[in-house]
């Protein structure tokens, strides 16, 4: 079961990656309507270096994490990619609509999101972002605090970072342990 995760999670980097060399190239057909004048003003990776958009996906978790608990989608919104691929802690799937209408419906309500850990890699046009969450919150009355880990991928589009695909795994509690039995009782002799 660990293997077949970890085989889909390289499978969603490997196509991010991928989208990420074709789908934000300025030759491209997709962006044949930008103007020169735009695509010489607008910051592109290239332009800038891996540690600056390090920092900048940084704060980018950090904001939309601190947005979703003031139930405020607009970072979700501007951020997500429309084709966005996303997988819950609990398996499972939805789209940027689904995501945003649970925010704004109040079927997800987080009270708080405890964003550590986060280690951001890029890769020209894309990049790659793993952490660690302590969330309080509960999903359709359901209560779904708890650790998670995830990792969302990144591409460069219209002049700014959108998440193409975000997956995120339940941190296993560590197993409670029974305390250990005392000595066994003592046989009494008799004598």
């Amino acid at each position: 079961m660990k293997r077949i995760q970890v085989l889909a999670v390289w499978s969603v980097i490997v196509l991010a990656l991928s989208v990420g060399q074709t789908g934000c190239n300025p030759n491209t057909e997709q962006s044949a309507n930008v103007s020169r004048s735009q695509t010489a003003t607008t910051p592109t990776p290239s332009k800038v270096s891996a540690a600056d958009a390090e920092k900048e996906l940084t704060q980018i978790e950090r904001d939309w994490a601190a947005s979703i608990v003031k139930r405020d989608t607009s970072l979700s919104e501007s951020h997500m990619a429309d084709d966005v691929a996303m997988i819950s802690p609990d398996g499972s799937t939805s789209t940027k609509s689904q995501f945003i209408n649970e925010i704004k419906s109040g079927d997800l309500q987080l009270d708080s999101i405890d964003i550590r850990d986060i280690k951001v890699k890029v890769y020209g046009e894309t990049a790659v972002a793993t952490y660690r969450t302590t969330d309080k919150g509960k999903y359709k009355g359901q209560d779904i605090s708890g650790d998670n880990r995830w990792i969302d991928v990144f591409v460069w589009r219209d002049g700014k970072w959108q998440v193409v695909a975000a997956q995120g795994t339940r941190v296993a509690s560590p197993p409670t342990t029974s305390p250990s039995p005392s000595s066994p009782p003592a046989t009494e002799k008799k004598g």
